[in-house]
């Protein structure tokens, strides 16, 4: 049962909401659970999202490098050092959830200045597998890439998104982001997590299609406590840019 309380911010007294996320039992062994902190108010930002959740609570199977959704992620390989990048975080879920999973990456979740501070109490509360680590960057898709993203040190192996397609207006800024991204890690793999509620979103599809975006896999999963696929269903999309080889399909 999720408990509401009142913290305080300044002179801002702000509603929020501690939600306990439980790992599948077939994790469990391996991971503690994950609690993430999220306000009960009107922001869109700064709320837990269906897509989120629900790709979060199968990321235990990234353990099994032969499952679809490790080989769809890291079809090299798990192996340490590994980089990802989240866009349009909110309260952070997906990318902690990758944090207390995987060992030696480095995971960096961005987004707008409006969710810094739920997104750092999160944050803050995390606990990374062994030589993981996790902070956050203030990001606008709309703006040029923060240096600190453009040097050449800086690469991913996966960038990640989840619930960020909702709005079609923001599908232009968000691909040309992952393609300014990509021009600097072509390598990378791109996963996109949405539950399609309008079908103004497909506009994101052709978007991708036409910055020269490959879809290698799709994976569906129920939402948390759902027992089969339905109209609720959550769709992880992956890509890879047209530069690499395509690889099969997982569906």
């Amino acid at each position: 049962m999720a408990l509401a309380v009142s913290l305080v911010h300044g002179a801002l007294p702000l509603p929020w909401q501690r939600t306990p996320l439980d790992w599948p039992r077939d994790v469990s062994g391996c991971h503690p659970g994950l609690s993430i902190w999220e306000e009960t108010g009107n922001s869109i930002a700064r709320h837990l999202w269906d897509a989120g959740v629900a790709i979060s609570c199968h990321f235990g199977q990234l353990l099994d490098e032969k499952s679809p959704l490790a080989q769809a992620l890291f079809p090299s390989g798990l192996r340490a050092g590994l980089r990802v990048l989240e866009l349009g975080t909110g309260c952070g879920v997906v990318g902690i959830a990758l944090a207390h999973i995987l060992q030696d990456a480095t995971v960096l979740v961005t987004d707008l200045p409006e969710v810094t501070e739920i997104i750092q109490r999160n944050v803050s509360c995390a606990k990374p597998a062994a030589g993981s680590s996790i902070r956050f960057e203030k990001l606008d898709w709309d703006s040029v890439l923060p240096s600190s993203l453009t040097t050449d040190a800086m690469t991913f192996d996966l960038v990640l998104a989840a619930d960020c397609t909702y709005n079609p207006d923001s599908s232009p800024a968000l691909v040309d982001t992952i393609s300014r991204l990509v021009q600097r890690s072509s390598s990378a793999v791109v996963a996109v997590a949405m539950k399609f509620r309008h079908p103004s979103e497909a506009v994101f599809f052709d978007l991708m299609t036409a910055a020269s975006f490959l879809q290698v896999a799709k994976i569906s999963y129920p939402l948390p406590g759902d027992s089969t696929v339905g109209d609720d269903t959550v769709y992880l999309h992956v890509y890879q840019h047209r530069g690499k080889s395509p690889r099969t399909c997982v569906v």
